[in-house]
């Protein structure tokens, strides 16, 4: 998924392009599909400014860790 934007004002002002995708990979066996989030500030064609993010619990969960709640 892809999405294009312009801010018109402020510390973020330009144009910008934000992906959505997976990213897949298999290491020692074990294969880990990772949901990312890029976002670009682009300038002239080219990319100024950018921020990824990612689930890094699908990581975790992938090499067998698990999410417990704290114990209070």
């Amino acid at each position: 998924l892809r999405q294009t934007f312009r801010v018109i004002d402020g510390d973020q002002k330009g144009d910008w392009v934000s992906i959505w995708g997976m990213y897949s990979y298999t290491q020692n066996g074990i294969t880990v599909n990772l949901p990312y989030q890029f976002t670009a500030q682009v300038e002239n064609g080219q990319i100024s400014r950018a921020g990824i993010y990612y689930d890094r619990l699908a990581i975790s969960e992938a090499m067998g860790l698990e999410l417990t709640p704290k114990k209070e």
